[in-house]
């Protein structure tokens, strides 16, 4: 599998520190929520 920065260049500026609840007015897809909490991210 490729990196995010190989797929898209913008990606180099994802950081996880940053998503939560309030990053977004749109509810967070099931697969986001399971992604962010394998990486220890907490989402409301």
């Amino acid at each position: 599998m490729r990196s995010r920065t190989a797929r898209h260049k913008e990606a180099s500026n994802f950081d996880l520190k940053y998503q939560n609840d309030d990053a977004t007015p749109v509810p967070w897809h099931p697969g986001a929520k399971k992604y962010f909490a394998e990486r220890g991210v907490q989402l409301k």
